[in-house]
């Protein structure tokens, strides 16, 4: 067996600041503002597919291929729809495509593109939140990480930047089981960016 395609993979990883492992790693906790910072763009949207395949150019380097149709770009620009490829090493992420599953309602920070063509969330799953609905229709986001960590130092971060704290964001700081509407979220991470909505 070569090893060509497993030293290709590695030096990728190495030499791509925004690869890192998918599942199984350690990878130092960010908070949103983090996030924001480190992302190329932010999007919300939802995804049309999400397909398992080699890279079109390094056939020993698993990829997933995730096409997402835009609702709002929070930061940066997008089409209306498009694609990104995304490294995958873990056998778990060939089986259900990273977790990136058709039909959810999705807000990806998502860093810049490799010159592999490569990119991936921000801080891994933490730069991946789902939108979940209640049976009223009303939206929250879901995070990887608690609220404590997650919303750490934000106030300040959007006070800094003459931006208010939106309200469930203020009570989820202090009580993990709190929920943060996708609106207040959205606010948020717009102020955090410096952006306004474009709807």
């Amino acid at each position: 067996m070569s090893l060509r395609p497993l030293v290709i993979a590695f030096l990728v990883t190495l030499l791509s600041g925004s690869l890192q492992a998918q599942r199984g790693a350690l990878v130092k906790p960010r908070n949103l503002d983090q996030l924001t910072t480190q992302a190329d763009r932010i999007v919300h949207g939802y995804i049309v597919s999400a397909k398992v395949e080699p890279h079109p150019q390094y056939s020993g380097i698993s990829t997933v291929l995730v096409t997402v149709r835009v609702a709002e770009m929070l930061k940066g620009t997008a089409p209306q729809e498009f694609t990104f490829r995304q490294f995958i090493w873990d056998i778990r992420d060939k089986r259900d495509a990273s977790g990136f599953r058709k039909g959810r309602e999705v807000v990806l920070f998502l860093n810049k593109t490799t010159s592999a063509g490569l990119t991936s969330t921000s801080g891994l799953d933490q730069g991946r939140f789902e939108v979940e609905r209640d049976n009223s229709g009303n939206a929250f986001i879901r995070a990887h990480a608690p609220n404590h960590v997650l919303l750490e130092g934000v106030a300040s971060a959007l006070a800094k930047k003459g931006s208010a704290t939106p309200a469930s964001v203020r009570a989820a700081q202090s009580d993990n089981r709190q929920r943060v509407s996708l609106t207040d979220f959205k606010t948020t991470v717009r102020g955090l960016a410096g952006t306004r909505s474009m709807q």
